[in-house]
């Protein structure tokens, strides 16, 4: 009788996904074509809001990755991007490369701005992206000691270099597949500009636009010390 109850549950798991629970909303875990798209450098007082306006016209949730000295001047902006259900991470205080600086200057980087996102949403989060991506055996070990992940990514839209919208979303439909994590930034006209036909290319696709801790199956499955670049 055990066996085909098993049996019964692991088929209903298949089907319709893990319900995880969070303090901010219950979901389900991802099972296919499902990818994040993650935002750097923000918050930005005259991007991040039409960025916020498009994603919430689509109904689609995204991860932000913010930078301590940005949020006091946008508080309002932080809150609303809590509030709207998207996922917050930690992008250091002053976007400095953390492979250059001493332990103690890591961590203030780190921990100042963990301090300011908490200030003004009360969400502690649980994913820092080091900036630009540069991260050693050291910086992990100061994350893990402080209850953070390293979040990566595997598809890099090259928002920043590409000269058109339609360059942009070319890029991302080339090189998009199930459980990618796309790196973008709420900062650049030219990237907010492009998210309509960046969304309905990537849902019409038969893509799923979920949060990181969505496409990680929930903040229990992000373990501190780790590196992410992919769901699983």
């Amino acid at each position: 009788m055990k066996k085909y109850l098993l049996i019964s549950i692991l088929a209903l798991v298949s089907l319709t996904g893990i319900f995880c629970t969070t303090n901010a909303k219950t979901y389900t875990t991802p099972s296919k074509k499902y990818v994040a798209l993650t935002f750097d450098d923000g918050p930005n007082e005259n991007t991040t809001p039409l960025l916020l306006d498009i994603l919430k016209a689509k109904n689609v949730h995204a991860t932000f990755l913010l930078i301590g000295q940005n949020i006091q001047q946008c508080s309002g902006i932080v809150q609303r991007i809590y509030n709207e259900w998207h996922m917050i991470g930690n992008h250091t205080w002053d976007h400095i490369v953390l492979q250059w600086l001493s332990t103690r200057k890591i961590i203030t980087e780190v921990q100042k701005t963990q301090k300011i996102i908490k200030k003004f949403t009360w969400y502690t989060p649980i994913i820092v992206r080091p900036p630009y991506g540069a991260q050693n055996g050291k910086i992990l070990n100061i994350l893990g000691r402080y209850h953070l992940a390293s979040l990566q990514w595997s598809l890099d839209s090259n928002d920043w270099e590409l000269p058109s919208s339609e360059k942009l979303v070319q890029n991302i439909m080339d090189n998009i597949q199930p459980w990618k994590i796309i790196l973008m930034h709420d900062t650049l006209t030219g990237t907010v500009q492009a998210m309509w036909n960046i969304i309905d290319a990537i849902q019409k696709s038969g893509y799923t636009i979920v949060t990181v801790s969505e496409l990680l199956w929930g903040p229990k499955y992000i373990h501190p010390g780790s590196i992410y670049r992919k769901g699983q």
